[in-house]
């Protein structure tokens, strides 16, 4: 024959506090293995940049035009000497 218990009063709360104390420091463990982590990674990256050279770092300058390799060339025009000054209402 099974003999039962039955817990009443203050016993009857300690397997709830039980588990919230596991997972309250399951869930401290976790956050310091995360912080851990971060502050390792950051780390890496720090030294990584420092160690790296800028010229690695650096974005490519898109060219101003799309044919930075052809000349445009101009006259200067002094409105003065132009035919169509008359032409201008004034």
């Amino acid at each position: 024959m099974l003999a039962t218990f039955r817990a009443r009063g203050v016993f009857a709360a300690l397997p709830l506090a039980l588990a919230a104390l596991v997972a309250t420091a399951l869930t401290v463990a976790l956050a310091a293995a995360l912080m851990i982590i971060g502050a390792a990674v950051a780390a890496a990256v720090f030294l990584a940049r420092a160690v790296l050279p800028l010229r690695w770092r650096q974005r490519r300058v898109v060219p101003a035009t799309y044919w930075p390799h052809a000349t445009i060339d101009t006259t200067v025009v002094d409105s003065a000497d132009s035919p169509y000054t008359h032409d201008r209402g004034r």
